[in-house]
């Protein structure tokens, strides 16, 4: 039993600094995944006011912002999503390390980095702006909905 314990202790250290050396070299290409120029291009479509302003006009009803208010709130959440980005990807690169494989993260890497990658990256900002727009009134009357049925069936 005695000799059981050193080997037991030996197997355990042995397993741990594989499993760590795995999580560094996952999350070492968790990082380079996140530092590709597509991907920080993305972060910089998602972050612009641009975007936001988009996602303001999802959630807001029609007629109850101007478009001067829009731009300015769009403004203002661009800016302080700027703030926070390094914060962000570093939570992103986490996210990735703990949620793919060290295969799937290279394979993400390799795509974004490819031509499609690039190209389809490049399209996610003109693609995420039309489809929340389409989408705010549909949401906006399902909400409408939902508040209907809770009070009606519920009783709120």
């Amino acid at each position: 039993m005695r000799l059981m314990k050193p080997v037991i202790v030996a197997a355990w250290l042995a397993f741990s600094s594989t499993a760590f050396a795995a999580d560094a070299e996952r999350m070492d290409a968790a990082r380079a995944y996140a530092e590709t120029p597509t991907v920080q291009k993305m972060m910089d479509d998602m972050f612009s006011p641009a975007t936001a302003n988009a996602m303001i006009a999802s959630m807001v009803p029609p007629g109850k912002t101007t478009e001067e208010q829009r731009t300015k709130a769009g403004e203002i959440v661009s800016e302080e999503l700027n703030r926070v980005r390094s914060e962000v990807i570093g939570i992103m690169v986490g996210a990735t390390a703990e949620t793919f494989t060290l295969e799937e993260i290279k394979a993400l890497t390799a795509f974004y980095s490819s031509a499609e990658g690039q190209s389809i990256a490049g399209k996610m900002q003109p693609f995420i702006a039309q489809y929340l727009q389409k989408i705010g009134p549909v949401l906006q009357q399902a909400q409408l909905a939902i508040a209907q049925r809770v009070k009606a069936e519920i009783g709120q």
